[in-house]
């Protein structure tokens, strides 16, 4: 066998001996104290055998896949009479600790030399072809493309975050932390600007009965359930309506148009009572209301919301768990 297939086959072998058989000890007998080494990750670069034999210690404990050469070539050319330059290129698959199994390629230059107790390795540099270089490329251009194209939808994938994040607070400066119905400030808004627009409208308050009690009896966090409740009961009932909550458990509902405001209420009343038997609750909770006339119990919002208010207490005086119209 001549000098070229010689280091041909030794190349050959060594590959196999450690990609395939993880056969380390063959490793230690072939390589020279020269030894350099290059792999395929920026950290990979072993400048003595030191560096080389930590790198593999490291290797042994923290790789147990395995991998098989499906394809392979090799080529020697002689430097001088006893120094050889390999190239080789391998078709392989590897099995990881995952189960996961994926085909690679990868390129292999050897540089060896033949001394009195056979070959031995002198440096080695390991690569991986670029898939999206093309062959009328010096350099992989479209590889730079396509981080492009990724980079653009990172830029617009933040973009997007940032305007649900600004909505997000948005939305949170116009509605109650709690129940997410509109809150004090912006419930006044959306009245006045109905009042612009639409020539009547009803003006509606909900009050819990003794919500106190309800707190002192049961534990704030019912107390929560119950304005949770609530609230999303008035948006099952007032539909296209908005709802809004001005108080600790005072709630408000502005009907625009010739919609019965009044019907709506009552069976909001009888909708709540349902909502509660569903949930088994320790005790009944009422509520009053109070309903206000837009504009002939007021013109504006504030006149609208004190005699809505003034409704409210008609209620209360009733003996609590009643419906009234605001009344001159």
């Amino acid at each position: 066998m001549n000098r070229l297939n010689s280091a041909e086959r030794f190349s050959q072998n060594l590959i196999h001996e450690y990609l395939e058989k993880r056969n380390y000890e063959f490793l230690d007998q072939v390589i020279d104290p020269r030894i350099t080494v290059i792999g395929t990750g920026g950290h990979e670069v072993s400048r003595n055998l030191e560096e080389l034999q930590k790198a593999l210690n490291k290797e042994v404990v923290s790789f147990s896949g395995k991998f098989e050469i499906l394809d392979e070539w090799y080529q020697a050319t002689e430097l001088t009479e006893n120094i050889y330059v390999v190239v080789c290129q391998l078709l392989a698959q590897e099995e990881n600790d995952n189960r996961l199994v994926y085909e690679f390629l990868s390129r292999v230059t050897l540089v060896i030399e033949f001394q009195e107790t056979g070959w031995k390795v002198i440096h080695t540099h390991h690569s991986v072809p670029d898939a999206e270089q093309g062959t009328d490329e010096f350099f992989p251009h479209r590889l730079i493309e396509a981080s492009r194209i990724e980079l653009e939808k990172m830029i617009a994938q933040k973009t997007q975050q940032l305007e649900m994040s600004n909505q997000q607070v948005i939305y949170n400066l116009k509605h109650d932390y709690l129940t997410k119905l509109l809150n004090r400030h912006y419930f006044e808004e959306a009245v006045e600007v109905a009042m612009k627009t639409t020539t009547i409208g009803t003006f509606v308050i909900i009050d819990v009965d003794n919500f106190k009690d309800v707190n002192d009896s049961y534990g704030h966090p019912f107390g929560d359930e119950v304005l949770v409740t609530l609230a999303k009961t008035m948006q099952e009932c007032f539909q296209d309506c908005s709802c809004g909550r001005i108080g600790g458990d005072e709630f408000v509902v502005y009907v625009e148009g010739k919609h019965d405001a009044l019907m709506m209420a009552h069976e909001f009343k009888e909708q709540w009572q349902n909502h509660q038997v569903d949930l088994d609750w320790p005790k009944s909770v009422n509520v009053s209301i109070g309903l206000a006339y837009y504009p002939q119990h007021g013109k504006n919002y504030q006149e609208l919301c004190s005699n809505g208010d003034k409704a409210l207490y008609m209620s209360k005086n009733k003996g609590r768990n009643k419906i009234s119209v605001f009344k001159h």
